[in-house]
């Protein structure tokens, strides 16, 4: 299992990150993807991942701009059969990683992708037109508001393993969409 952690400008929640992701399946291997920080993104990562050298965890740098980017960054040098994307903004807890997973494993679909706006938001998270404007393109549109999203190289249990197919998430960057689900299954 890979977990791939797009991190811009987010130092305050790279040690969260460590805490509270939880290990899933046989090994869990953290991918942190730096998009050229202004802050102390960079050095956190470092620093919490000298004081965990228990974790499996690789870092790289960016060398384009944007999520869609980071992911596939993060995507190309994973070594794990299911990739979950973790936002290191935290909008989506880390606790719920599980779920993704245990979705994978029953055979209930390939791919899975969690929406933010159905988790606890914390006070100033989102201001409030910020906030109003994701609530009426979750009810006016689909489900792609910025999210997380697990997707397999392989079934669980499979001998073979098939490349994962390059994912171009632009849209869901761009434009913000969502609905209220806590995640949505597309079924194989």
């Amino acid at each position: 299992m890979s977990v791939i952690v797009p991190a811009r400008n987010e130092a305050g929640n790279i040690a969260e990150i460590f805490e509270r992701t939880p290990e899933m399946g046989s090994k869990t291997e953290l991918i942190f993807v730096e998009g050229h920080s202004t802050d102390a993104t960079l050095n956190e990562i470092e620093a919490e991942m000298a004081r965990n050298p228990n974790k499996l965890c690789r870092l790289f740098r960016q060398k384009e701009t944007g999520k869609g980017d980071a992911v596939r960054t993060g995507f190309a040098n994973a070594r794990g059969d299911i990739l979950i994307i973790l936002d290191a903004d935290l909008t989506v807890p880390p606790e719920v990683l599980p779920r993704f997973l245990e979705v994978l494993c029953s055979g209930k679909g390939e791919f899975a992708n969690g929406v933010r706006l159905v988790y606890p938001m914390e006070k100033h998270a989102m201001r409030f037109f910020n906030l109003l404007g994701n609530k009426f393109f979750s009810v006016a549109f689909s489900d792609n508001q910025s999210r997380t999203r697990y997707a397999e190289r392989r079934p669980c249990g499979s001998p073979t393993t098939n490349a994962l197919p390059r994912i171009d998430i632009t849209l869901a960057i761009l434009i913000p969409l969502g609905t209220s689900t806590s995640f949505s299954v597309l079924q194989s």
